[in-house]
């Protein structure tokens, strides 16, 4: 089945609270379900 690779060590450097984390996770999981029904990045709300 199609999966997504959430990679901890990128999203670490990034965020600068666990908040932040917990944020920049469900983006990526939304962004890229976006990718998986068809979406291209411009068409996504972010």
């Amino acid at each position: 089945p199609p999966q997504i690779s959430i990679y901890r060590g990128p999203i670490l450097r990034l965020c600068e609270s666990p908040e932040e984390v917990v944020q920049e996770v469900y983006d990526t999981v939304v962004h890229e379900l976006g990718h998986h029904v068809g979406l291209d990045d411009d068409e996504m709300p972010y």
